[in-house]
């Protein structure tokens, strides 16, 4: 399992731990099997939250790593956006920068 697909599971069960359906099903239940319930619950959302922001902290760190590059690349696209007088050169130009953010993007995945 990855560390995107654990993450994605684990925002779709705690999204079904607050839902009415179970908001219904344990208020029947006795006082200590709610407190149980709140509690764990609590802690899926704790660990979704902590799983994010390793998540954010790796694309950070990979997005410091090629920031130079990106910078550099935006750079160079807008001048050449302001010439405006080599279509090839643009198009180069917007693909470098679509690839490095890709790479940061990819990193997560």
């Amino acid at each position: 399992m990855t560390k995107t697909k654990l993450l994605r599971d684990l925002r779709a069960l705690d999204t079904r731990l607050h839902s009415t359906e179970m908001q219904n099903f344990f208020s029947t239940k006795t006082e200590p099997t709610r407190a149980r319930f709140v509690s764990l619950r609590n802690e899926v959302s704790q660990q979704v939250s902590k799983l994010t922001n390793a998540e954010l902290e790796d694309i950070a760190n990979k997005l410091s790593e090629l920031s130079a590059d990106i910078e550099s690349g935006i750079e160079n696209l807008q001048a050449k956006l302001d010439a405006l007088n080599n279509t090839v050169a643009i198009l180069n130009t917007i693909s470098t920068v679509v690839g490095l953010v890709g790479r940061v993007l990819a990193f997560t995945a």
